[in-house]
């Protein structure tokens, strides 16, 4: 029932009824603080924890940035490396084209020279009297140091004949000084042949023209 010192009126069948029921609508007791603010709480402390791992994760980030090393430029380091190889020497470059060019030249392989001191047998294929002895002794003239003379079978045509491929420059030398090609042959046993059917020439101008030839 309602303290009669604070109420200025006598009770009346509301009082009563209040009484009988307890306090309810405006009259309610007040609910507690923790209660009321709960959900205002939870978002304070949802917050906090965000921040702080929003922190830790700042913080981790930053300790790593340190200990890992800086990234190397490729842009500056490349040009220095290329330099040092030399690839962007344009003198390098130059030289590098031209020892290409030089290396795709065949190289010419010198001539081979006649062997004068080559075993040689000359045939006289005219069994003209006298005839083999006076081509040796031109040749000889011109250097030729081992010529040895027979008398062949009768020939018609004259002919210089070697075997082995050695032999062919001082086979060619010799028929010059006949008139004919040299021709490469296993009919003689003797590795360089000469058969003879005319008088020797001048030999020495046959060799002078030779090496004019060689001159030009």
């Amino acid at each position: 029932m309602a303290e009669q010192s604070t109420y200025p009126y006598e009770p009346d069948q509301f009082d009563r009824e209040a009484d009988q029921v307890g306090a309810h609508g405006a009259h309610r007791a007040e609910e507690p603080f923790f209660k009321r603010n709960l959900s205002t709480i939870i978002v304070i402390v949802a917050a906090l924890v965000a921040l702080a791992l929003v922190l830790w994760a700042v913080s981790g980030l930053g300790k790593g940035s340190e200990n890992t090393p800086a990234p190397v430029d490729s842009s500056v380091s490349a040009p220095a490396d290329s330099g040092e190889n030399g690839s962007d020497d344009p003198a390098a470059s130059d030289s590098g084209g031209n020892e290409g060019a030089a290396s795709e030249e065949p190289s010419e392989e010198p001539a081979v020279e006649a062997n004068r001191e080559a075993p040689v047998l000359l045939l006289n294929g005219k069994r003209k009297q006298g005839m083999a002895g006076r081509w040796q002794k031109a040749l000889e003239e011109q250097g030729w140091t081992h010529i040895d003379t027979d008398t062949g079978k009768r020939s018609k045509t004259a002919g210089v004949y070697y075997k082995r491929d050695e032999d062919k420059a001082t086979a060619e030398a010799l028929a010059k000084y006949v008139g004919v090609e040299a021709e490469q042959s296993d009919k003689y046993k003797a590795n360089i042949v000469v058969v003879v059917i005319d008088e020797p020439g001048d030999l020495a101008e046959i060799d002078g023209a030779e090496q004019g030839d060689d001159g030009e």
